[in-house]
């Protein structure tokens, strides 16, 4: 998204389908790392409680 800087801004109406790509990339992969630790936290819940392993 640097690199295209501000063809890569947001906009409505009519829009390049590369450059809309480019950011739905951009926002998958910021929400990506909340789901791992979501995902890490739930498996850490998983042994202590369900499984009885330490810490």
């Amino acid at each position: 998204m640097d690199v295209i800087s501000v063809q890569g801004d947001l906009r409505t109406g009519e829009q390049n389908p590369a450059v809309r790509r480019l950011q739905q990339v951009l926002f998958f992969s910021c929400a990506d790392k909340i789901y791992a630790g979501t995902n890490g936290i739930q498996l850490n819940i998983i042994s202590e409680g369900a499984l009885k392993m330490p810490r």
